[in-house]
């Protein structure tokens, strides 16, 4: 994706140019998706997907394919999680569900999200979005993430946001937002994959 979003392709051809214009199709509808209520975007449902904290005293439950997946770079989730990003998982509030424990969550705001975590383990698990009206779960909690380092295709993530306030470089390929998409609000500037790498 980086070759296609920043045009630095050594050997221009159609094919390219339907490349890039089909990425960019995918990861607009993406971003659009994250606002469409009811959910506008992957909206499959026959499929549930269940997770929990790490000590297991919270369970949550998802109906279907996330509405967008996608790395949050902001200080924001990095302090809360602890890590270089944040992995969300983004869900109609419906369909993203506590099945077990939760009397044992407890709640922090940061701004425009409210963030709940296991009291036992710590464990974040998920966010309430209140500026987009969606809930968002986190990757590596779903149930079959992790241990073998493979990830489900449908939980993925399309492109990063916040990436202009991070900390590392990330060589996924995948679109690196300074902030926001247009979609979401943002200048829908992009940086280069090693940005962080060599700013000063």
């Amino acid at each position: 994706y980086q070759r296609r979003v920043h045009g630095r392709f050594s050997a221009p051809s159609m094919l390219s140019n339907i490349s890039r214009s089909v990425a960019r199709r995918v990861n607009a509808t993406a971003a659009a998706a994250l606002l469409t209520p009811n959910g506008g975007f992957c909206h499959r449902c026959n499929s549930t997907y269940t997770g929990s904290c790490h000590c297991g005293q919270v369970k949550f439950e998802c109906a279907g394919e996330p509405v967008a997946v996608v790395n949050c770079h902001c200080s924001v989730c990095r302090r809360c999680h602890s890590g270089p990003y944040a992995e969300l998982c983004v869900y109609e509030p419906s369909h993203l569900k506590v099945t077990q424990g939760e009397n044992n969550l407890t709640k922090y705001v940061t701004g425009k999200e409210d963030r709940y975590s296991c009291k036992t383990c710590g464990s974040k698990v998920y966010s309430q979005l209140n500026h987009l009206v969606k809930r968002a779960c986190f990757t590596q909690n779903i149930d079959g993430h992790g241990p073998d380092g493979k990830i489900r295709q449908q939980f993925r993530p399309a492109f990063h946001i916040f990436y202009g306030s991070g900390t590392v470089s990330v060589k996924d390929g995948l679109p690196k937002y300074d902030t926001l998409p247009a979609a979401l609000g943002g200048s829908d500037k992009q940086l280069p994959e090693n940005f962080h790498d060599v700013r000063l």
